[in-house]
């Protein structure tokens, strides 16, 4: 064999073997390529990597933002958290009117960004939030919450931080929207949890705990059948807000803005009611309530100086 002859064969061989490498190049992106559905919804194929800006995932596909998993669902869904995810103002999420979604947080963290505005989701259809997840504290004045309820809200656990940097209730139920309350961590907000005049609010258990203002408001229909409530603020030691007066409440009140409001306390079987304030357990200002059971006290505030009365009626 000449050289000529020689060197052509070893370029034929180099090709092949260039050939084959390609080849199994090609099978190896096939399998674990990013497949990313056209849209504005930001979604993916199942076989993604989580690591790379999904989310979400509903039926195996996977999503960047929360309103791209919610858009994905045609009517009934569960939305799969997949790993810690930042809110910003342009993200909050509007949940349709014919839409039913189970929001499963798998134990994930929600944050807001540092000038979020409003609450994360703005329920106007069917909203069950489980996975025992947790919504956490933003350092922005007008971090309201995690939801503002105007349909049918059920939260079965998780943790739910606030702050006390405004005077929004954490979770507004609207008029005509039905909350339920089956579980659940609540604390740092002005008030954790507002039922407005028309709504109905149920709370099954849980723990609510605030500094300032009541822990829970209604100026609706609300039963309270299980839970642990707590009110830390003191009208002589809280600091004043606005240029008025130094905010405190009774850990549970109603009918401050409706004469038609409803509360009911009475334990459920299995389940407790505790009641713990420190101007006060319970406080009716119109409409009227059924108290049946639980268990009311009051403590000293944090200087160790003042208390009030367990309940009142104005």
């Amino acid at each position: 064999m000449n050289n000529l002859t020689k060197l052509s064969t070893i370029i034929a061989v180099l090709i092949a073997i260039s050939g084959c490498v390609v080849i199994v190049a090609d099978d190896s992106v096939a399998e674990g390529a990013i497949s990313v559905v056209d849209g504005d919804d930001g979604g993916s194929s199942a076989n993604d990597s989580i690591d790379d800006g999904f989310y979400f995932e509903v039926n195996g596909e996977q999503y960047q933002t929360l309103q791209g998993a919610v858009n994905s669902v045609s009517k009934t869904g569960e939305i799969k958290v997949l790993k810690d995810f930042d809110m910003n103002t342009s993200d909050i999420v509007e949940i349709p009117k014919a839409k039913i979604i189970i929001l499963d947080m798998n134990g994930k963290t929600a944050t807001a960004s540092s000038d979020f505005s409003g609450r994360y989701i703005i329920n106007n259809g069917i909203l069950t939030i489980t996975g025992d997840g947790t919504f956490e504290d933003a350092e922005s004045a007008d971090y309201r919450g995690p939801v503002t309820n105007n349909g049918t809200l059920t939260i079965e656990n998780g943790a739910f931080h606030g702050n006390i940097k405004n005077t929004f209730a954490h979770i507004w139920n609207s008029e005509g929207a039905t909350a339920t309350f089956n579980g659940g961590f609540y604390e740092g907000a002005v008030t954790m949890i507002n039922g407005y005049i028309g709504s109905k609010t149920y709370i099954n258990g849980g723990t609510y705990i605030n500094p300032w203002y009541p822990a829970i408001d209604n100026s609706g229909h609300m039963e309270i059948r299980g839970g642990e409530f707590v009110n830390t603020s003191c009208s002589v030691c809280n600091e004043p807000r606005d240029n008025k007066e130094k905010p405190w409440g009774y850990t549970i009140r109603s009918g401050s803005h409706s004469s038609d409001a409803y509360l009911l306390i009475d334990e459920a079987e299995g389940s407790s009611i505790s009641v713990t304030g420190v101007q006060g357990g319970v406080s009716i200002i119109d409409g009227s309530a059924d108290i049946n059971s639980g268990s009311f006290k009051t403590v000293f505030c944090m200087n160790e100086k003042h208390t009030g009365d367990q309940t009142s009626s104005y």
